[in-house]
């Protein structure tokens, strides 16, 4: 199905607002009546079964909040709660034959005026209409039919939303009572408003996981950024343990010697062996499992970690259980008491490294091989030995083990930039949920808030066609909305799929009337006159729609009004002097305001015939020497 209509009755700041989502129609509900009137539009523009719809407009114009009602009005579209806000919003079916209405506001065929086959998903069992028998059925909710085509349809939609921002509530991560199947994802990761990197992280490496053991299936688009080819432990501890330690010089040579010469086993065990030391040591204040922390720390104090690691090791060994138990039960105690701290994260790590020494010998024979270099210490895993058990072992690691990837030039994944990351993350989730949910799912929806900020502009003007080159191979009806400030996005859209927002100022006459309040959501897209596509930035920007006070940054601005104002004696209780005016239009770049803020410099300082040749000529000395340099 395809989104081509919303009405938001109340929402934040938009209050009585229809937004057109689809270049196949244009509609329009005046509050009794939705007209539905079919357009010239270009098939298949971005391809078969995609659909693009860019929201654009400044800060506080309600883009993000527009994009937060969609999945508002989609989550609980069929509930059919009367209870709630009023919401009106139109599908056109996957024969593209039909439109469904789905309406608190709109309860009779009568009152849509449309040449398109249209159907309302529901009635009300006192106004249903007796020729509707077999295409309706009855609803778990009081006296109301819906649409049994539409449900069938509905249902086997998707919607993902890819968004970093703390506005979205965690309850759209849960599948609703009255539509078990249609379900809803978030990128979001949080737990009261708190964003989780590690979450995050492991993610990411989930999915390079997947993309290393399924390399037939990573589309161009990913392998031509980063494709891993190797999997790596690295290895995170020195550092750590041995600063500040106790002849720290003298232990940490006495550590390299002896890895050198151990087995892959053995290094794994002693290593654990020194995280441990260390973890409980940085742990020794945390009460929460002090019976655990103590007497490993004890046991500690009669040896030295590097010599003795053997030994320690077995006694560690046959404790194990018993810490295992504690730490199982402390667990549980903290779920249990909401007076106690439930932030039970360090505990898990104590788990984790337990369980590694318990478990060495699973990992070792996925050790492919093992780099000593002082520099970059780390464990390469055995790829071919990998299944969906050994990859989750290696997901529950402790942390100074830290999964890694390289592709076949050795770049690792960890030194790309954050933009590269980013875009990574972003293909990769996609492609996971694509994958996910390919023979369940008929159509998916992509909202993207403001993906383009982590992105340089270079790369803001291909993410859409990255994006379209990505899910064109794919047989599902892909529709993605975009909230964007970025006028790159917009540079690949026909104006048709394009959203324009503005804020509602005092000048306004639903201001004035009563009817909006200023800095409410002001849709404008068919008073803008901006022909989108294919059009250079430049333009986009001088447009008054992105920069209504041109486009030269506020700081500048003011000083070169300040330098005119001088000049002009427009302002004579100014700070500025001769020699900062003149300093101004030496920095200044534009060429035809540089010259005119020259010439009034000239006339008001009577400058000489002479002297002003011999700064033309200065400046076109300099402007030789730095063409020279650009040629050398």
């Amino acid at each position: 199905m395809e989104l081509v209509y919303l009405w938001v009755e109340k929402y934040k700041n938009i209050y009585h607002q229809g937004f057109n989502f689809s270049p196949r129609f244009e509609c329009n509900y005046d509050g009794e009546n939705l007209t539905i009137t079919s357009k010239e539009h270009l098939e298949n523009f971005f391809g078969k079964n995609i659909n693009i719809t860019a929201i654009v407009g400044e800060n506080g114009s309600g883009k993000s909040s527009l994009i937060s009602e969609i999945i508002n009005k989609i989550i609980f579209n069929t509930k059919i709660e009367y209870k709630q806000p009023a919401s009106l919003i139109c599908f056109l079916n996957d024969d593209k034959n039909k439109i469904y209405i789905s309406s608190h506001l709109i309860e009779n065929d009568s009152n849509v005026i449309s040449n398109f086959d249209f159907r309302l998903t529901h009635y009300r069992e006192d106004i249903f209409p007796n020729n509707l028998d077999k295409e309706y059925e009855d609803t778990a909710y009081t006296r109301m039919k819906i649409s049994k085509d539409f449900r069938k349809e509905y249902y086997r939609s998707f919607f993902y939303m890819y968004n970093n921002s703390l506005e979205i509530d965690s309850y759209y991560h849960k599948t609703y009572e009255y539509n078990p199947e249609l379900l809803f994802f978030s990128e979001v990761n949080k737990s009261d408003n708190i964003i989780n990197l590690e979450k995050e992280e492991e993610k990411t490496y989930g999915y390079l996981m997947t993309l290393l053991l399924n390399q037939n299936r990573v589309p161009k688009e990913i392998k031509n950024f980063f494709l891993p080819t190797k999997l790596f432990l690295d290895r995170e501890i020195l550092i750590n343990y041995f600063d500040g330690l106790e002849n720290e010089i003298d232990e940490e040579e006495k550590y390299k010697k002896l890895r050198k010469h151990l087995s892959i086993k053995d290094v794994l065990k002693l290593e654990t062996i020194l995280y441990l030391h260390y973890f409980s040591k940085k742990n020794s204040h945390n009460r929460e499992y002090d019976d655990i922390i103590g007497h490993i720390r004890m046991f500690y104090r009669g040896f030295k970690d590097v010599e003795a690691y053997d030994e320690i090791y077995k006694f560690l060994e046959s404790n194990l259980t018993e810490y295992l138990n504690k730490i199982d039960f402390t667990k549980q105690e903290i779920r249990r008491d909401d007076n106690r701290s439930n932030d039970i994260k360090e505990l898990n790590e104590l788990e984790k490294t337990l369980l590694l020494l318990r478990d060495l010998d699973e990992l070792v024979p996925l050790v492919k091989n093992i780099n000593n270099d002082d520099v970059d210490l780390d464990y390469e895993i055995d790829v071919n030995l990998l299944n969906n058990e050994k990859q989750l072992f290696l997901k529950r690691m402790p942390s100074y083990l830290k999964i890694d990837f390289a592709n076949k030039t050795g770049r690792r994944f960890n030194e790309l930039s954050s933009g590269e990351q980013n875009l990574l993350k972003l293909m990769f989730s996609i492609e996971n949920i694509i994958q996910l949910r390919q023979g369940k799912t008929d159509s998916l929806y992509i909202l993207l808030d403001e993906i383009e900020t982590a992105f340089h502009p270079n790369w803001q003007k291909r993410i859409l066609n990255w994006l379209i080159e990505f899910v064109k191979h794919y047989e599902m009806q892909i529709n993605i909305i975009v909230a964007s400030h970025s006028p790159f996005i917009l540079s690949d859209l026909p104006k048709e799929n394009v959203i324009f927002l503005e804020k509602y100022e005092d000048k306004d006459d639903e201001v004035k009337n009563g009817n909006q309040k200023i800095s409410n959501c002001k849709n404008v897209t068919k008073e803008t006159n901006l022909d989108t596509f294919g059009a250079n930035i430049h333009s986009l920007l001088s447009h008054g729609f992105f920069m209504k006070d041109g486009l030269m940054g506020e700081f500048a601005k003011s000083k070169i009004n300040d330098a005119y104002d001088f000049l002009s004696n427009a302002n004579t209780q100014t700070n500025l002097t001769q020699i900062k005016a003149q300093e101004i239009i030496n920095l200044m770049g534009e060429p035809i305001l540089k010259k005119e803020l020259q010439y009034l410099y000239d006339v008001k300082f009577e400058t000489s015939e002479i002297e002003r040749q011999i700064r033309e000529h200065q400046e076109a000395i300099e402007r030789l020497q730095a063409q020279r340099s650009r040629n050398d």
